[in-house]
C-alpha cells in the first residue's frame, strides 16, 4: 500500500488509448510478483514466466494484447516508471516496473529435457509460491529427494509422477499440474476435498474412470438430491444449470451456487456477464419477497469457484451495510500492492436471516463470498471448514508444454485474519460430504438448518 499510494498514476484503457502512437509505454516490464515480464510494442505484446533464473515464453512471437491479455487495463505512473494491470472488474493490480533489457535467460531456448523441465517447476514454486510452511512442507528437502530421481531417459510418465510426488503434501485447491501423456490428459491436483479424493480413489479401485465418478457424485448432488429432494422438484434452475433456488418451507427460501462464474453466454465479456447475472439476482430477489421468505438458506457446499466481482455481487444482495469484504496482495513481491475491497449493499437485496452452508469443497471466490458475508450479523454459518485456497491461480508454462498452476496471493478478512491454506471454519459445525453417504449427509445437513431457520 505504501509504494502504490506515493505514486500517481494515469489511466491509460488498452484499446483506443493504447493504439497511440505516443504510447509510452511501450518497452519492457517486470513485476513485482506473479513471475511476469512483458514486451509491449504497440497493440503487441510478448509475455514471458519467469522463476528464479528462467524465463520462458508464453507466446513465441508478438500478439495482440486482446489476445494474450483480454480485457486488462494499464496505469501508468507520471514519471512513466511503473505500470500498474489491473483484470477486468477487478480494484487489485500487479505493478510491473520498466526494465532496460531482457534478462538473459529470456533469450535463451529452454530444453524440453526431463532434467530442465523438474528445474524449471522448481524454480517456479521457489519464486512464487510462498505457502508451503503453511503446508508443513520441508520444500528444499523435498526437492533434493527427487531431484534424485530425474534423469535425461526417464519417461514423460515417470517424469510427471516425480513431480506429481513433489506437490502431493501442498493441500492447496490452486496447485495442479496438467500434462498430454501418449494421447492422455493427465492431472495431478493435491488440494482436492477430501470427499473427491475418496470417490476418485474408490472408482479406480473398482476400474472406473475417476474423473467419471467425481462427475456423477456433483450430478447426483446438484440435480438429483438438491433439485428433486430438496427442492421437491419446485425449484428454479437458470444461469446455465449453476443456480438453483426455491422455497423449502413456509417463509423458508433456498438458494445454491454450483461456481460463480459461467451464467451466461461464454462469449460475452466478464462486464456484460455481470451484468446478465445481477438480472438473473433480481429475478431471484423478487422471487424470495413474492413468496414472503423470511430466511434463507444459501447453500455454497457444492460451489467450486469462479470470480471475486461475481461473489461480490452475490454479497451485495445479502449485506445490509456497506462492508470491507478483503484485503488482498501478492505474497510474493518485494513491495506488495495490497488493495482493500469493499461491498455495498444492492438496493434490491434479501433483508431477513442468512444460513450459510459450506463444506469442504467451498473453494476460492466461494470462499471470498464466505469472508465476505460472515461480516453481517445476520448471517449464521454452518456446516464445514472451506477448502484454503483463496487466492487467484497463477499458471505457467514448462518447456514441454505441460501447465502448472499455484496460489500467490494473500487474501485478508475485515479483521485482518488470513485463511490461505487453513480455511473458514463455520460457527455451527455440520458434517456435509461424508465419504460414506455424501448424498444423504448432505441432505440431512439442509433439513438440520432447515429447522432451525424455523426456529428463528
Amino acid at each position: 500500500m505504501r509504494h502504490f499510494m506515493a505514486t500517481t498514476f494515469i489511466c491509460l484503457c488498452m484499446q483506443s488509448d493504447f493504439a497511440s502512437a505516443d504510447a509510452t509505454f511501450d518497452g519492457l516490464w517486470r513485476s513485482d510478483g506473479y513471475g511476469l515480464i512483458l514486451e509491449i510494442s504497440g497493440n503487441d505484446v510478448r509475455l514471458f514466466s519467469t522463476g528464479i533464473d528462467v524465463c520462458i515464453p508464453e507466446n513465441d512471437m508478438p500478439a495482440p494484447i486482446e489476445d494474450v491479455l483480454p480485457g486488462v487495463t494499464f496505469r501508468m505512473s507520471e514519471d512513466e516508471s511503473e505500470l500498474l494491470l489491473t483484470a477486468p472488474l477487478e480494484p487489485h493490480p500487479i505493478l510491473t516496473r520498466r526494465l532496460t533489457s531482457l534478462p538473459p535467460g529470456c533469450t535463451q531456448v529452454v530444453p524440453q529435457t526431463p532434467v530442465a523441465v523438474f528445474e524449471t517447476f522448481v524454480q517456479y514454486y521457489d519464486a512464487n509460491y510462498p505457502f508451503f510452511e503453511l503446508h508443513d512442507v520441508e520444500w528444499s528437502q523435498r526437492v533434493s529427494d527427487a531431484r534424485q530421481r530425474v534423469n535425461a531417459d526417464m519417461s514423460d510418465r515417470a517424469l510427471f509422477d516425480v513431480l506429481d510426488w513433489l506437490i502431493a503434501p501442498l493441500r492447496d485447491g490452486h496447485v495442479s499440474l496438467v500434462a498430454e501423456i501418449d494421447g492422455d490428459i493427465v492431472v495431478s491436483a493435491p488440494g482436492r476435498a477430501s470427499v473427491l479424493k475418496y470417490i476418485r480413489q474408490g472408482a479406480e479401485a473398482t476400474g472406473r474412470n475417476p474423473t467419471e465418478a467425481a462427475r456423477e457424485f456433483r450430478h447426483a448432488v446438484w440435480f438429483e438430491s438438491i433439485s428433486q429432494d430438496i427442492l421437491d422438484g419446485q425449484g428454479h434452475l437458470i444461469g446455465n444449470d449453476r443456480i438453483q433456488y426455491g422455497m423449502v418451507e413456509d417463509r423458508i427460501g433456498y438458494l445454491a451456487f454450483a461456481s460463480l462464474d459461467g451464467f451466461g453466454d461464454e462469449e460475452s465479456q466478464p462486464a456484460e456477464g455481470l451484468q446478465a447475472f445481477d438480472s438473473m439476482l433480481d429475478e431471484i430477489m423478487g422471487f424470495f419477497e413474492a413468496s414472503g421468505a423470511k430466511g434463507l438458506m444459501l447453500d455454497l457446499s457444492l460451489n467450486f469457484g469462479g470470480s471475486d466481482y461475481m461473489a461480490r455481487a452475490v454479497a451485495s444482495r445479502f449485506l445490509h451495510n456497506p462492508t470491507v469484504a478483503y484485503t488482498k496482495y501478492a505474497a510474493d513481491a518485494e513491495d506488495p500492492v495490497s488493495t482493500r475491497v469493499s461491498i455495498e449493499p444492492n438496493p434490491t437485496r434479501f433483508g431477513g436471516d442468512v444460513f450459510l452452508l459450506t463444506s469442504q469443497v467451498t473453494v476460492s471466490a466461494a470462499e471470498v463470498l464466505t469472508i465476505a458475508l460472515r461480516q453481517g450479523q445476520h448471517v449464521h454459518h454452518y456446516g464445514e471448514t472451506t477448502r484454503g485456497a483463496f487466492s487467484d491461480a497463477l499458471s505457467r508454462s514448462l518447456p514441454n508444454g505441460w501447465q502448472l498452476s499455484m496460489s500467490n496471493e494473500v487474501y485478508l478478512d475485515a479483521s485482518g485474519e488470513h485463511w490461505e491454506a487453513v480455511g473458514v471454519a463455520p460457527e455451527i459445525e455440520v458434517t456435509v460430504f461424508s465419504d460414506l453417504d455424501p448424498i444423504e449427509s448432505h441432505r440431512r445437513a439442509i433439513q438440520m438448518m432447515v429447522q432451525h431457520a424455523m426456529e428463528q
